[in-house]
């Protein structure tokens, strides 16, 4: 947590943006990659229902055995730590699946610390952990400064995230008033850039972006790109990671929608 100084903007001229006319694109493949995730999801579940209720009907032995996994599985989530929305699903879809419930549960459920995707960020939060700073008075000095605010930052503190100070935050009245600033930092890099977006949308703003992108690569200045495949899902080609690549740009596409019918 960071001991920082608001600057709220007031309205101001979009200097970059001046110009350009509104225009986002819209693209049916992106609806018919939506439409085809879904029916392989659904044809997901109804084979592991298919499949569940086909062996417990071919053997009481395995019927009775992933019976009592599935109330296994539901004294587990009970003393869970997890949200209560969490495990109050999961045991409605065992009471009423149980066998269907307990291989969906084995397959996507096991969300927790010893899922290796979460093992893996552990290792990285690890791994940087050791470079965080903690300064005791930095905290007296917020906790003197801000009584009722310090509660926070005590509890952020314990959690292992210190407090500093002499930051600063800029604070937008409008979002797009954040625009300007990005455009003009871009246009100053000289060595990197790093991008991340949930969103992305061909249109007049990602034409000027893509334009400096490109002119930027051009200069020498590394580009690295990641965005989200499920917030590009109806408003980027199915091309549209590749055709960056093509040109330079290194692009990582976060949560691709495939890992939803592996």
């Amino acid at each position: 947590m960071a001991y920082r100084k608001n600057v709220r903007l007031g309205k101001r001229r979009l200097a970059h943006l001046a110009g350009l006319e509104g225009r986002v694109e819209s693209y049916t493949s992106g609806f018919i990659r939506a439409c085809v995730l879904a029916a392989l999801v659904i044809l997901q579940f109804a084979i592991i229902i298919g499949v569940a209720l086909f062996l417990g009907q071919f053997s009481a032995l395995f019927y009775f055995l992933m019976e009592g996994m599935g109330i296994i599985v539901v004294l587990i989530l009970t003393n869970d730590n997890r949200s209560m929305a969490y495990k109050f699903g999961w045991v409605c879809i065992i009471m009423l699946l149980p066998i269907a419930g307990t291989i969906m549960f084995f397959m996507f459920g096991r969300v927790g610390k010893n899922n290796s995707l979460n093992r893996r960020i552990a290792a990285r939060f690890a791994e940087v952990d050791k470079y965080l700073e903690f300064d005791d008075s930095i905290s007296e000095e917020f906790r003197l400064s801000h009584p009722v605010s310090s509660r926070i930052s005590s509890y952020m503190t314990a959690e292992g995230s210190p407090l500093y100070k002499n930051t600063e935050v800029t604070y937008y009245e409008m979002g797009e008033l954040i625009l300007d600033d990005i455009f003009e930092k871009l246009e100053s890099a000289k060595r990197f850039i790093f991008l991340e977006f949930f969103i992305v949308a061909e249109g007049a703003l990602w034409d000027k972006l893509h334009e400096l992108l490109l002119r930027k690569k051009s200069e020498g200045v590394e580009i690295k790109f990641l965005f989200d495949d499920f917030g590009a899902l109806m408003r980027t080609p199915t091309s549209f990671a590749s055709s960056l690549r093509a040109e330079g740009i290194d692009v990582v596409v976060f949560n691709p929608i495939g890992h939803y019918i592996n």
